[in-house]
């Protein structure tokens, strides 16, 4: 059987109708594509989201080390309640008259207000930095500089209740004491529970807390923590932040899926980033076993449009979309991306109308606007029915 050759001419004219038909199909994909159009109807709220690793600080009262106190639960209990046991063999790490001088510089401390502000040496910072990690604390330096820093009433009354709760155990002699303060019991410490309490005024000028320890320490010991008080500590990086963020400001702790109320209660703006304190208002019983926690800090909530993000395209290094004006004409208008993923992106909907692009102000997408959902099939100032 033969098989005819095609000739060289017919070839082209394959080709050549080949050619013609793609074109045809494109060009009714594009008429259609240039119809296709997405309506930005509703304004939603983002949410500015930050990754850190906050120390958790909690109203602690730090009474034995070394020592497995009796499993107690997960549950508060009221002052006044019998459930300290002291061994008779414990060793307790303190003397009664040692006990007794720490008591008297607190009050020394605290009577004498107009004492000047303790300053602490870079050399003496980097030395109880290292203590810290490496669990040997120079009780030298830590007995001057509780002498001589300025304490709060909180404080005060603090330390003072728990001077007095050694004081008790030691002279116990292995009978049951009474606690004096209210909370949940610990069987387990990690010696932060002085070195960064609730209570404390200078937290902000010690914050190499959470920049030189990564992990969690526990050991046998006991101590009590106030379930009604919990604080974050944490550092972000300047340009993270969306606002000036002042004390008392109201931000947003999410943990895992879950998102809390906290405000600020102390902040301090270094060059490149910004360390601050933050009590809790709701949650507390999710982070009072914890001490260091990964967290999203989100410090302000900003409207925006959901539109496709195959609708955004960029052009002069600006990203934008392509909005169907009433007159039928499309007309290029840069977007700020706050959030997006595959299938939607998220932009400011702006002041006025208005973002800030390239640090100049251009508008943007308004409500009720069209917008073009596959721009590659137009282009600016073509008109579309």
């Amino acid at each position: 059987m033969k098989i005819k050759k095609i000739k060289k001419n017919n070839i082209a004219i394959i080709l050549i109708s080949l050619l013609v038909l793609v074109y045809i199909i494109h060009n009714i994909i594009g008429f259609i594509s240039a119809k296709n159009l997405y309506f930005v109807n509703d304004i939603t709220t983002i949410d500015n989201e930050m990754d850190t690793k906050a120390l958790v600080i909690k109203d602690e009262y730090y009474y034995l080390s070394n020592y497995k106190p009796k499993e107690l639960g997960n549950k508060k209990y009221a002052t006044g309640s019998n459930i300290i046991t002291v061994p008779k063999d414990i060793n307790l790490q303190f003397t009664t008259k040692y006990i007794d001088d720490k008591l008297n510089d607190l009050e020394e401390n605290h009577n004498n207000i107009k004492r000047e502000k303790y300053e602490i040496k870079s050399s003496d910072l980097k030395s109880l930095s290292d203590s810290i990690r490496n669990r040997k604390f120079d009780n030298e330096f830590l007995d001057q500089y509780d002498l001589n820093k300025n304490i709060t009433e909180e404080e005060y009354f603090h330390e003072k209740k728990e001077l007095n709760m050694i004081q008790k155990i030691l002279s116990s002699k292995g009978s049951t004491v009474d606690t004096n303060v209210s909370g949940v019991v610990k069987n387990k410490v990690d010696n932060y529970e002085n070195l960064a309490n609730y209570n404390s005024s200078r937290l902000l000028d010690d914050d190499f807390y959470i920049r030189e320890c990564e992990a969690d320490y526990l050991q046998d010991g006991m101590a009590i923590s106030d379930s009604t008080n919990v604080a974050l500590m944490f550092s972000l990086d300047n340009s993270r932040l969306k606002r000036n963020l002042d004390k008392n400001d109201e931000i947003g702790i999410k943990l895992k899926d879950d998102t809390y109320s906290a405000y600020v209660k102390d902040i301090k703006v270094n060059k490149n980033f910004v360390t601050m304190v933050c009590n809790l208002d709701d949650g507390i019983n999710d982070f009072l076993n914890k001490r260091f926690v990964d967290i999203k800090v989100i410090d302000k909530k900003s409207k925006a449009y959901k539109i496709p993000t195959k609708s955004i395209v960029e052009r002069n290094s600006t990203k934008g979309v392509f909005v169907k004006k009433d007159s039928g004409i499309v007309k290029f208008v840069a977007v700020k991306i706050l959030k997006s993923d595959s299938k939607y992106s998220y932009i400011s909907t702006g002041q006025d109308g208005k973002v800030e692009i390239n640090n100049k102000e251009v508008k943007t997408v308004n409500l009720y606007d069209n917008i073009v959902k596959n721009p590659r099939f137009v282009k600016e100032g073509e008109l579309i029915e």
